[in-house]
């Protein structure tokens, strides 16, 4: 028989007990551990979504009137609202870099936080760090120069819809679907013909495509505004066009004052009962090839990027050699033969023409000369071109000279425009869609992350 000493240094019963004990409380640590980093796991995510959500806005328009670097208190204004009321977690620092390259805005931004432990304590470690870095990146929109070409020829008095045609046939007795905007006549030009069709439309709500015209271009100007997302980077000017070319608006960056003129967008008149005879693209393309100038790559304000954005039917109806030898008489404006007390501002005349008429000797209908636009395009002009077609009327002059050359009136526009810049359009719908397209085409590019 073995003696007691032998007997307890033999006996293992207990040693699972002592060994539990032993290893209780690392588990019980490791546990803790994992509880902790689950925990920290948790809230970096967090923070690395408010990190992307501050750079995000940092390049958004959502943030800012107008994209401009943004300040170190706009990143932490938007990293704390996306961060929300996150439990446990304290933000020691957020820091932002921006900058504008190659085109583009960069915006970077990194953070350094902590989270309390409920575990680590009983090691010593109270808070786990967290660390980390977002970036984005979004296009910045090129320069660019847009100048709009509005047809305000007698065309354009024509009503918008065929009911609008019949309604103000109706008024004037069948006499005329041409809202005709007239000046009084006395040995000279006096004032406005308060009984012309103009007025007869105007008083009784006949919605013509100058209406429809200048209503679309002022909608344009509520997405250009919209879109414009860097100061000074758009431009825009207003021109109308008949046998004259007239300045609506100036070329300038302030976008909202450009729409606040194109609400002067009107009808022709028509000098010495011309009512007629009033569509001139040789002038108004040779004088706009002037006043364009040459277009750059937009890569400056120097050197912008320049669109002539022209609506019109297509539709050419002018004096010819005969009619108007030196220019058309009627826009000379000048005493003795044009009694005018006030003669159109910032409207420049008629240019003359050798074009052989066919109506008559002096007058000539026939779809735009696509020539006429290459002199803009040769100067990196891109021209874009609304067509709004033209509503068949019961008359000869239509039936005559207008509808055998409806096939070459669309073909012409779409020769003159540049690549995938011709439209067409109804008079009544589609012109504001349409005119918006050539913003879109150059607007803010979306940003994204890069990190």
């Amino acid at each position: 028989m073995l003696g007691l000493p032998e007997r307890f240094s033999s006996d293992r019963s207990g040693n699972v007990a002592v060994v539990f004990a032993l290893c209780l409380l690392p588990m019980l640590g490791l546990i803790g551990y994992a509880a902790d980093f689950s925990i920290g796991l948790m809230a970096k995510r967090k923070l690395d979504a408010a990190a992307d959500a501050a750079v995000l806005n940092a390049v958004s328009k959502s943030a800012n009137p107008k994209l401009d670097q943004p300040t170190q208190a706009q990143a932490l204004a938007s990293f704390n609202a996306a961060l929300g009321k996150a439990s446990n977690v304290t933000v020691k620092d957020v820091h932002l870099d921006s900058t504008f390259v190659d085109g583009s805005i960069k915006v970077s931004l990194t953070y350094q936080a902590s989270t309390a432990t409920m575990f680590g304590s009983l090691f010593n470690v109270d808070t786990i760090s967290l660390t980390g870095k977002s970036a984005s990146i979004a296009p910045l929109p090129p320069y660019a120069n847009f100048y709009l070409l509005l047809d305000n020829s007698p065309s354009m008095g024509l009503g918008a819809t065929t009911a609008d045609i019949a309604k103000l046939q109706t008024l004037t007795q069948n006499r005329c679907a041409f809202a005709c905007h007239q000046h009084a006549f006395n040995n000279g030009i006096v004032g406005d013909d308060m009984n012309d069709n103009y007025h007869i439309a105007k008083n009784n709500n006949v919605v013509t495509r100058i209406d429809v015209e200048r209503t679309a271009s002022q909608h344009l100007f509520d997405n250009a505004i919209k879109f414009d997302q860097v100061a000074g980077r758009y431009s825009a000017a207003i021109y109308t066009f008949s046998d004259v070319l007239q300045l609506v608006s100036p070329l300038s960056s302030d976008l909202a004052g450009v729409q606040n003129k194109a609400a002067a967008i009107d009808l022709a008149y028509a000098y010495h009962s011309q009512s007629n005879i009033q569509t001139s693209y040789d002038t108004a393309f040779s004088y706009m090839t002037d006043i364009v100038g040459r277009g750059g790559d937009g890569s400056s304000a120097t050197s912008p990027i320049k669109y002539l954005f022209v609506v019109t039917d297509g539709v050419q109806d002018q004096p010819t050699a005969g009619g108007s030898g030196s220019g058309d008489r009627a826009d000379h404006w000048a005493p003795p033969n044009d009694n005018i007390t006030s003669p159109p501002s910032d409207a420049k005349p008629n240019i003359a023409n050798t074009l052989k008429g066919n109506v008559n000797p002096q007058r000539l209908i026939s779809p735009i000369k696509p020539s006429i636009c290459d002199n803009l395009k040769n100067n990196n002009v891109r021209i874009a071109i609304l067509h709004t077609t033209y509503i068949p009327v019961d008359d000869g002059l239509y039936t005559n000279y207008i509808q055998p050359i409806a096939n070459d009136i669309p073909n012409n526009l779409k020769s003159c425009a540049s690549p995938n810049l011709f439209f067409t359009v109804t008079p009544s719908a589609g012109i504001d869609a349409a005119m918006q397209s050539m913003f879109y085409a150059t607007t803010f590019g979306m940003p994204r992350l890069t990190q």
